[in-house]
């Protein structure tokens, strides 16, 4: 097993958790404990990227952290920062923005099956000199074929790695061989993987996608994410460090990074529960959760049934308005006087 990349998304993950609240001071003490724990990839920004601060999306709280950015950049000259891109949402005037801030890495992202959308992105940061990494979000929607043929598209574009985002958490270690030995085989580029822990199985998906040939992986400070979480990233470092594998990491400063942020945002921090575990069994992206509980709550539906029901509609980030439609669908199905409808009636009744 290689030693991996480590790419360190808890500044841009971590805000889908706390309402895109990160401070420019917190921004300025993170980025130098994880650099002094000998991280040397970070991921900033809007928890959907950039372009993602909106009315709709939610509002990026505090604009000057961008200032921070570049003064950290500029501070630690061997320091990537990175940003998520999503075609559609970022400009190529976001993409100049973030240049002249010091970011070095753009991560231009598409649903798993939707890669045409990257290609002008892609072409565009490689033209200024900069990284573009190739992702497929959702990755448990599509079979490793048809994931390898949106990969290579990515790589003919240009992108010089290609990333697979398990976005529900809904992949086994299973799926995650068959998705990486697929990619890997495909592609001269190199290959990383995204997990979150909607079923408890970031690591174990983590370690899977190294023994079978990815060399990046993603993860965040304490898992700090969305819903349950993404891999906690000194969770994954202990267990590389005890199978005797070295990292270059300072496992003691991973420890305290990762205590920091529990301190600041202890109200908000992933927990993985039956509501989790449900969105990773029917494929539900993990930010969801909060807008779950609440349409549960105030439509009075039963929120597996919400959950199964979306999952079947395989509804997507970016789709949120769907929850309450899905909501206001059930309820009136199980309203007095209606005959109660399963959700897989509902949907088939969707369709027809």
């Amino acid at each position: 097993m290689i030693t991996p990349l480590i790419y360190d998304v808890t500044l841009r993950d971590g805000a889908n958790a706390n309402g895109h609240g990160f401070s420019s001071d917190f921004y300025a003490s993170y980025i130098d404990k994880a650099y002094a724990a000998g991280i040397r990839r970070i991921e900033v920004g809007h928890g959907y990227g950039l372009g993602g601060s909106s009315l709709h999306l939610g509002p990026l709280q505090d604009l000057d952290i961008w200032d921070i950015v570049a003064i950290k950049a500029a501070q630690y000259p061997d320091l990537r920062i990175g940003v998520h891109v999503i075609p559609g949402l970022a400009t190529f005037e976001d993409i100049a923005f973030c240049i002249d801030h010091g970011i070095h890495i753009f991560r231009v992202a598409s649903h798993c099956t939707e890669a045409d959308i990257t290609e002008t992105h892609i072409k565009y940061v490689i033209k200024k000199g900069y990284e573009a990494w190739g992702l497929l979000m959702m990755c448990h929607m599509a079979e490793p074929h048809k994931l390898a043929e949106e990969a290579s598209k990515l790589a003919s574009y240009g992108a010089q790695r290609v990333v697979f985002l398990d976005s529900a958490g809904a992949l086994t270690p299973k799926d995650v061989q068959k998705i990486s030995s697929q990619l890997v085989t495909s592609l001269k580029i190199p290959v990383g993987f995204h997990a979150h822990n909607n079923l408890n199985a970031s690591v174990a998906n983590s370690l899977s996608a190294l023994s079978y040939g990815c060399t990046s992986i993603d993860a965040s400070s304490s898992g700090y994410g969305p819903g349950a979480g993404n891999l906690p990233l000194e969770s994954f470092i202990a267990i590389l460090e005890k199978d005797g594998q070295r990292t270059d990491k300072d496992i003691r400063k991973l420890l305290e990074l990762a205590a920091f942020l529990e301190k600041n945002f202890q109200s908000t921090m992933p927990r993985g529960d039956s509501v989790s575990t449900a969105t990773g069994l029917y494929g539900l992206f993990s930010g969801f959760k909060p807008r779950l509980l609440e349409a549960s709550s105030t439509y009075n539906v039963d929120i597996f049934e919400l959950i199964e029901y979306l999952g079947m509609q395989q509804v997507i980030a970016g789709q949120e308005d769907q929850i309450i439609a899905a909501a206001q669908l059930l309820s009136a199905a199980t309203s007095p006087g209606n005959h109660s409808k399963s959700s897989k009636t509902l949907v088939v009744d969707s369709i027809l």
